[in-house]
């Protein structure tokens, strides 16, 4: 939006979804969208700018297969490690700024109606510890969770991990 108000001329949508129609963005933690986070971190004005935290989030999707052309496979299923079945929910994780407004998606997993947390545990310090050798710092753990219509909070969970 922000280049939009400067005047700044943007491709066409056909030109965006062209660049983007080969990229594979797979369940699990993403190593292609750390390399992108990496690619950020020369454009950041301060130290401060480093200062991160790692949100997840988990919605109900309608549970089905079907045929994703992107990666000529049937998708559907859960990919939540040592779990089976059909997918009923998809959780995501992205990494946040604290101090500086920006957002970067990092993996995500299709899960059952319950999966275990010390496997959710492990995934997110894996994340954190890769965002933290990377440079990025203060990485916190906020967990969205949903109230009463369509209001959120969001919780800042006290975790340890070394």
């Amino acid at each position: 939006m922000e280049l939009i108000r400067q005047g700044q001329p943007l491709p066409c949508l056909r030109t965006l979804q062209r660049k983007i129609e080969n990229f594979k963005f797979t369940p699990g933690i993403s190593e292609t969208m750390f390399e992108f986070l990496s690619n950020k971190k020369p454009y950041f004005e301060s130290e401060k700018d480093l200062e991160c935290g790692l949100i997840f989030d988990e919605m109900s999707i309608t549970p089905k297969r079907s045929y994703n052309p992107s990666t000529a496979s049937l998708i559907g299923n859960v990919t939540f490690p040592n779990h089976e079945g059909i997918a009923t929910h998809a959780i995501v994780f992205m990494l946040v700024g604290i101090c500086n407004r920006w957002k970067h998606i990092v993996g995500y997993h299709f899960t059952g109606n319950s999966f275990a947390s010390k496997t959710l545990q492990k995934i997110i310090f894996q994340i954190i510890e890769k965002t933290e050798e990377m440079g990025y710092q203060k990485c916190e753990l906020y967990y969205v969770r949903h109230g009463v219509g369509k209001h959120w909070v969001m919780e800042t969970i006290r975790y340890k991990y070394r």
